[in-house]
């Protein structure tokens, strides 16, 4: 409110003339305003790496604000307040920073707004969400991290045990791990041991036992059986960066018609990865030879072909 008086006062034959002095009180219209931005910077969007944020409140009314104060909830103790805050082109500014975590990088980065909240004379609570470049309405500020799954399969055979003279045992050991920078979930490790076997079969009679240990969520599939059932694993298998899972397949198999024939490779997936990681292989040594009363059985040389090096995928391709 501002209040107004006037005189006014004329000559006339020589003498001055006042006329009774008039006031008027003229009201102000407050228009409080304010103007809030919020930018981040992150120059490495790993685990464990900080977000730099600079937060900008500029008074865009036509009073002064007190009491300001700047929350943000991805930073509960951020210490950005002001007591005053004048008319003004030239922001006022605070700083923060954020540790990012691995739940930020499997959500695919950051992104969230803060709210700045001010008194004006008259006791009005003015609030404002931030903008991310302070153009057009209150977007959220993102600080976007790209996910790179990818995962190292190995697989490797034990000594070939010769049980009978065309009865023959291995155990088989598929080692993955998550040598990406996001949880991967949902893992599928395949192994058609059928394919390769042939010829030679897999005894029914004896069922294929599965073990398996590091995945969280998850275990040996007890219906696998290397044929009609080839996914190793049930649940939902779990790997975090960094993270090892080990499968290993006991399986017995008859070599009346021949020795296996093919390649053995096992393949992996996630709900990351869709593009199917096989492994690689080489040719493995024989069975020992084994001695009956009667006669010495010798088994061939190159009984079955296994990988025994990594093969690690991405999205997208193979490294």
């Amino acid at each position: 409110m501002v209040r107004n008086t006037a005189t006014a006062s004329f000559a006339a034959n020589g003498a001055t003339v006042s006329a009774p002095s008039a006031s008027a009180n003229v009201p102000v219209v407050e228009l409080p305003g304010l103007a809030f931005t919020k930018s981040g910077l992150s120059q490495f969007p790993t685990v464990g790496s900080t977000v730099s944020y600079t937060f900008g409140v500029r008074n865009t009314g036509n009073v002064t604000l007190t009491n300001v104060i700047v929350t943000d909830p991805r930073i509960p103790a951020l210490a950005c307040t002001f007591t005053n805050l004048a008319l003004g082109r030239t922001p006022i500014t605070c700083f923060a920073r954020y540790v990012l975590t691995q739940d930020d990088v499997d959500a695919g980065g950051l992104s969230n707004s803060a709210t700045v909240s001010a008194n004006s004379p008259l006791g009005a609570v003015i609030r404002d969400t931030s903008d991310n470049d302070g153009t057009g309405s209150s977007d959220p500020t993102a600080a976007p991290i790209a996910g790179q799954p990818s995962l190292r399969v190995v697989k490797s055979a034990g000594a070939v045990q010769m049980l009978f003279s065309t009865v023959d045992k291995v155990t088989f050991t598929l080692t993955v791990q998550n040598t990406s920078n996001t949880t991967q979930t949902g893992i599928r490790l395949v192994d058609d041991l059928a394919a390769f076997l042939a010829p030679a079969v897999l005894r029914t009679d004896i069922p294929v036992v599965v073990r398996a240990t590091g995945f969280a969520d998850s275990g040996g599939n007890a219906g696998y059986n290397g044929a009609s059932f080839t996914q190793t694993l049930t649940g939902n298998p779990i790997l975090l960066p960094g993270q090892t899972g080990t499968v290993k397949i006991d399986l017995v198999y008859s070599t009346s018609a021949g020795q296996p024939a093919g390649k053995n490779i096992g393949r992996a997936m996630s709900d990351q990865l869709t593009t199917a990681c096989p492994t690689r292989w080489k040719a493995m040594a024989t069975a020992p030879a084994m001695a009956f009363p009667m006669r010495r059985i010798t088994t061939p040389q190159a009984r079955f072909t296994v990988k025994t090096t990594g093969s690690c995928c991405r999205a997208g391709g193979f490294r």
